[in-house]
């Protein structure tokens, strides 16, 4: 798990300020659905985008892979859903193609991760765990042979480190790229202020 720890710190998930933002973002959306005034709530959401980047740091340096990944999913169906204020994953009109199958594997890690019990294939019934075969031999060698494995029936496999680090990555590529969209529609998401704070931490880290 030492590489998941090491990756982490160069993801967005290891720049406070992006994460505060998100933080943010989650919480104003969450008492915008919900009609109420944010200053009166503390920890409006069960699960809030700072409580949960702490929990993902926390697992990769006790090298719980597989909670970890699971960390990494609740995160990403908060951040990404928290617009619709549903299980609605975000759709942006005219986003990239790589950021719609970013969303698309965060959602089916985070259906593999909490619908543990679905192991019944059907037409048109795939266990979501096998819906990622595909993208998980085609992340890199050490990820493609744990998919075999999945592939040969061991499904515990998903409780790799490997696939933690395939899972992060999505996340950190979709993270960015969500960030600059909501910028970029002037959606209140990180003023001026905050992307020089951002510029300044992203050199510190350099």
């Amino acid at each position: 798990m030492h590489g998941v720890s090491g990756r982490l710190r160069t993801t967005w998930l290891g720049m406070p300020p992006l994460v505060q933002e998100y933080h943010r973002w989650c919480e104003r959306q969450a008492a915008d659905h919900r009609g109420v005034t944010l200053g009166l709530h503390h920890g409006i959401t069960a699960w809030s985008a700072q409580f949960l980047a702490s929990e993902v740091e926390r697992f990769a340096d006790e090298r719980r892979p597989l909670w970890c990944t699971a960390a990494l999913a609740n995160l990403a169906e908060l951040v990404f859903c928290a617009d619709a204020g549903s299980l609605n994953w975000a759709t942006p009109a005219g986003a990239d193609p790589q950021f719609t199958r970013d969303i698309e594997v965060l959602k089916t890690a985070r259906n593999v991760c909490f619908h543990p019990a679905f192991n019944r294939t059907a037409p048109g019934n795939t266990p979501h765990i096998l819906q990622l075969l595909d993208e998980l031999k085609a992340a890199d060698a050490e990820t493609a042979r744990v998919a075999q494995e999945i592939e040969r029936g061991w499904w515990s496999a998903f409780g790799r480190a490997e696939i933690t680090l395939f899972v992060l990555n999505r996340l950190d590529s979709a993270g960015r790229a969500y960030a600059a969209i909501l910028r970029g529609q002037q959606r209140a998401f990180l003023s001026q202020d905050q992307t020089d704070a951002l510029s300044r931490y992203r050199l510190r880290r350099a």
